[in-house]
């Protein structure tokens, strides 16, 4: 243990940080855990909730997805491949996932209804939040589609995914 101090040192902050994010996580609701995230500024743990995710997209709405997405525009300038890789799979999965809502929503133009529609104009600026945030991310994979390896091939597939939204 006395060599392997700094090692340590990581391995219970990122314990700790794990331990906070677990205590506000409602399997319904991923929102909160999310936020959590926000401030705690801990990319290891970010690219552990962003697995969990991977393998259980349906725990993401579409009023997470934006807080998701600039979790990841963060993951993917750090220096470890997995984690760029692990960024670009969740950008892929969301995408897929919430293109069609997204694209729909900010596409059906003036929907004239009686009164006021409040559940319409809040999805409408979830849906235009997330628009933005997968443009932001297509403007950082550019960035990085010349990379070598498996950081180059998940970059370029991402960015292949994201060319639903007309991004260019």
């Amino acid at each position: 243990m006395f060599r392997h101090a700094s090692v340590v040192s990581v391995l219970r902050s990122r314990l700790t940080n794990i331990r906070i994010v677990r205590q506000s996580w409602d399997e319904s609701n991923v929102k909160q855990a999310v936020e959590t995230l926000e401030g705690l500024k801990d990319y290891g743990v970010w690219v552990d909730l962003l697995r969990v995710l991977n393998l259980k997209p349906r725990l993401v709405t579409l009023e997470v997805c934006g807080g998701v997405l600039r979790g990841v525009g963060e993951v993917l300038f750090e220096v470890y491949e997995d984690y760029i890789v692990t960024a670009c799979t969740t950008i892929r999965i969301l995408a897929k996932s919430f293109s069609g809502v997204i694209l729909e929503t900010l596409n059906s133009g003036s929907f004239v209804s009686p009164g006021v529609d409040l559940v319409r104009e809040e999805r409408v600026n979830k849906c235009q939040t997330c628009y933005h945030q997968f443009g932001e991310l297509f403007a950082q994979l550019t960035e990085l589609k010349r990379a070598p390896g498996n950081v180059g091939v998940a970059v370029r597939d991402a960015i292949r995914d994201l060319g639903v939204f007309g991004f260019e």
